[in-house]
């Protein structure tokens, strides 16, 4: 965790020829919650995805604060914060 780095993450998602099912936002038809992080921390998620994943009313979206890429491990507190009342309701 320690030795990766956002432009390594990009790098890989570049590589593996990116499918773009952003759209598919809008078909999600369950309760669905999306942690993010911030990009300037490292958080691959961007306010593109947040517009697209917030337009549906099913969506929560959740940036999780002082988290990098790797949310739950780096910030667990938080992650849990957000995740269990989304379980519990």
């Amino acid at each position: 965790m320690m030795k990766g780095s956002p432009a390594s993450i990009r790098t890989v998602s570049t590589e593996n020829h990116r499918m773009d099912l952003l759209d598919r936002f809008a078909e999600l038809l369950c309760p669905t919650l999306l942690l993010r992080a911030e990009v300037s921390k490292g958080g691959i998620v961007g306010p593109e995805v947040v517009a697209l994943a917030s337009a549906n009313p099913r969506v929560k979206v959740v940036t999780v604060p002082n988290a990098d890429h790797d949310i739950h491990r780096g910030q667990f507190d938080g992650f849990m914060a957000a995740v269990e009342p989304f379980l519990k309701d």
